[in-house]
């Protein structure tokens, strides 16, 4: 099945998207797989629109201080930062609406949170092998959270309100299986999405335009090296084990960044790429 099809016709159909206002929010979650089938590529997964979410912005830092700590010297600075702060949203009347704020210490305190607030515990009408029978979370996160999952003080923080992850709702989705080709449909009693969502007939999709922008690169290649040496002499004096180094390339899209997507059609993708798509953050 062609599952970059299969979401472009759910959009025309009024079922995903912009145009699936009957049903919920513009926004996108999908998990897609281009196989081959196997236990790591079992199913793709096309959420329905969304009707709850959670959104996650940086809050304002504790601390004026400059961190002059070095952790390639084996200085880190260790620290436990303040409260995780996430806004629970409600789709209703073509916006999101906020309902409550919720805190938590760390990440996985804030899940669990997020999941008694903002789930239905109401079963899913079918069952599919392999996924949660009810209503669950799914989102996009930001590196930057690694400050509420490590006790350790990042020098570099994003800025206030950066957004650093967005949790949805899934209360009903798409499931293609590839081993059969089949559909599944996940959902709750009563959903009229569900009772109208089909997959797409086939068709051919361009594929993105070709562009070669100028790029803007956050440090020269002389830098890099010297930032490179640096790792190497930390992991071989013991200080460190392994250490990416943040080198960032900047430059215009020259197509809308859907399109990049279909570059994933006829590709062996065992390991699911996702898509999350909110059109207003």
């Amino acid at each position: 099945m062609d599952l970059i099809r299969t979401v472009e016709g759910l959009r025309e159909q009024g079922q995903l998207g912009p145009t699936a206002g009957a049903f919920g929010a513009p926004d996108e979650v999908l998990l897609l797989s281009t196989g081959p089938a196997s236990h790591l590529a079992k199913h793709s997964m096309i959420a329905r629109p969304p009707r709850r979410r959670a959104v996650v912005r940086q809050p304002l830092s504790e601390t004026s201080v400059v961190d002059q700590s070095n952790p390639l010297q084996a200085e880190p600075a260790w620290n436990t930062e303040g409260e995780l702060n996430a806004t629970v949203q409600a789709w209703s009347d073509g916006s999101w609406h906020d309902l409550q704020q919720v805190s938590a210490p760390t990440l996985d305190d804030l899940m669990r949170t997020l999941n008694d607030v903002m789930l239905d515990q109401q079963p899913f009408v079918t069952h599919v092998e392999g996924w949660p029978q009810r209503p669950f979370l799914s989102g996009a996160f930001a590196y930057d959270l690694v400050q509420w999952t490590q006790p350790i003080r990042v020098q570099h923080v994003p800025d206030f309100d950066a957004l650093l992850a967005v949790f949805w709702s899934v209360d009903g989705a798409l499931l293609i299986d590839h081993a059969s080709g089949q559909s599944h449909r996940l959902h709750v009693n009563g959903d009229a999405w569900a009772e109208h969502v089909e997959p797409a007939e086939a068709r051919v999709t361009p594929g993105p335009v070709v562009q070669h922008a100028a790029l803007e690169s956050s440090m020269d290649d002389a830098k890099h090296a010297e930032a490179i040496e640096s790792v190497k002499q930390a992991i071989v004096d013991g200080r460190m084990y392994q250490v990416n180094i943040g080198r960032r390339w900047t430059g215009s899209l020259g197509d809308e960044p859907w399109d990049v997507m279909t570059v994933a059609r006829g590709k062996p993708r065992p390991l699911q790429p996702a898509w999350t798509w909110a059109p207003d953050l």
